[in-house]
C-alpha cells in the first residue's frame, strides 16, 4: 500500500507538472491513489478527499453519467468493506455497476473489480447466493481476458471461496486451493492474494478441526502479510488470532499465548494511532 501510495503520487506529481491536471490520466491516477490509501486505511477524510477529486473530474471530462466514476465508487466501497461498513460498501457498488452497466464499453479490469466488490459486500450481508453469482460472473470475465494462471483469477477464486465459507467448507477449501495453485503457477507464490488464499484455506480447515494442517498455511500467511502490508497492520491481527486458537487446540499454550498478545498489541497500537489523529 506504502508503495502504491507513493507510486501514484508521483504520478500526479508529474502530470501536474506538465499541465495536465484536467486529464483522464490524471483522473485515473487520482482514483489509484485513493485505491491505495483505502487499501492502506488511511483516514477516511483523506479517503474521500481523492474519490471526491477524482469523481469531480470524471464528472467534468465526461458528464455525471461517465462510467470512469466506477473506479472512484470503489475506492470508496473497498474503503468502507474493509472498515467493515458493509451497507455502505454495498451502495458504492452498486453505484459504480449501475454506471458501467449503462455503457457501451468497459475496462475488463474495472467492471470485475466492482463485480468482486459488490459481491464481497453480499455476502458479509447474509446474500451469498447473490455473491456467488457476482463472483461468477466475475471470474468468468477474468479468465477470458487474462486466462487462469493470472493473479486477478486467483482474487476471484478466493472471494468465491470465502462465499461458501458459512455453507460447504468443503467446496471452500477446494477454490481456495485452487487460488493458491494458480498463484504458485503464475510464478507470484508470496504475493498478497497468495497470502490472502493460504489464510482462507486454513480458515477452512480449521472449521473442519484439522488444526494441525492449518498452522503451516497460517505461518505462511503472516509471513506474506508481515512482507506486503508490515509487521503492525492491523489486517495481520486475524491470522495470528487464528493462528493462536490453533495452538492452544494443538496443546501449545505458550505458542498460543504469543500469536494473541501481539494480535493485541497490535490493535491497541491502531487504537493509540487514531485516537492520537482525532486529537
Amino acid at each position: 500500500s506504502a508503495q502504491a501510495k507513493t507510486l501514484a503520487q508521483s504520478e500526479l506529481d508529474t502530470l501536474t507538472g506538465q499541465g495536465r491536471t484536467e486529464t483522464p490520466e490524471f483522473a485515473a491516477a487520482l482514483d489509484r491513489l485513493a485505491l491505495a490509501l483505502a487499501r492502506g486505511l488511511d483516514p477516511e477524510e483523506d479517503v474521500r478527499k481523492v474519490v471526491d477529486q477524482a469523481i469531480a473530474l470524471h464528472t467534468k471530462l465526461g458528464g455525471p453519467t461517465s462510467p470512469a466514476i466506477g473506479a472512484s465508487l470503489n475506492a470508496l466501497g473497498d474503503y468502507q468493506y474493509l472498515r467493515t461498513d458493509y451497507r455502505g460498501a454495498l451502495a458504492s457498488f452498486e453505484k459504480a455497476l449501475a454506471l458501467e452497466e449503462a455503457a457501451a464499453d468497459v475496462p475488463v479490469a474495472q467492471l470485475t473489480a466492482t463485480l468482486n466488490g459488490l459481491g464481497q459486500a453480499s455476502t458479509s450481508l447474509d446474500q451469498a447466493k447473490r455473491g456467488i453469482e457476482l463472483h461468477e460472473r466475475s471470474l468468468a470475465l477474468r479468465e477470458k481476458a487474462y486466462g487462469k494462471a493470472d493473479l486477478r483469477t486467483v482474487e476471484t477464486l478466493s472471494l468465491l471461496a470465502r462465499d461458501y465459507l458459512n455453507t460447504d467448507l468443503v467446496r471452500a477449501a477446494g477454490y481456495f486451493q485452487q487460488a493458491l495453485d494458480l498463484a504458485e503457477k503464475s510464478g507470484s507464490p508470496n504475493h498478497l492474494l497468495a497470502g490472502q488464499a493460504a489464510f482462507g484455506l486454513a480458515n477452512s480447515l480449521r472449521e473442519r478441526g484439522r488444526c494441525q494442517d492449518a498452522v503451516p498455511l497460517y505461518r505462511r500467511t503472516l509471513t506474506v502479510y508481515d512482507a506486503e502490508l508490515g509487521a503492525n497492520s492491523v489486517r495481520i491481527v486475524g491470522p495470528l488470532n487464528n493462528l493462536g486458537m490453533c495452538f492452544k487446540e494443538l496443546g501449545d499454550y505458550s505458542g498460543g499465548r504469543r500469536m494473541l498478545e501481539r494480535g493485541i498489541a497490535i490493535t491497541r497500537s491502531a487504537h493509540a494511532a487514531a485516537n492520537t489523529a482525532v486529537l
